[in-house]
């Protein structure tokens, strides 16, 4: 479960602690998700983050996220399709 050959489009703004970057994103389901990311999987200036797919489907994908967001308790969510490169 580490292929992470996929991003996925969110807002990128300034961590808490060097090294990290605060993300925003929505899921398929249209609430609103954020973590801190380590700097490594964040494309600040494309606004994407790197994530592992693990499946498709027509309208959306389960996506691993490199970090666990805080309204939810778990790193697996389903993202629209077309957030995700």
């Amino acid at each position: 479960m580490t292929k992470w050959d996929y991003w996925v489009s969110c807002k990128v703004a300034t961590g808490m602690t060097p090294g990290e970057y605060s993300i925003e994103l929505k899921t398929a389901e249209g609430k609103d998700v954020s973590l801190f990311a380590p700097e490594d999987y964040v494309d600040k200036k494309n606004g994407l983050l790197r994530v592992n797919v693990l499946e498709k489907s027509p309208n959306s994908c389960l996506v691993y996220l490199p970090a666990e967001p805080f309204e939810v308790g778990s790193r697996f969510i389903n993202v629209p399709n077309h957030k995700v490169k």
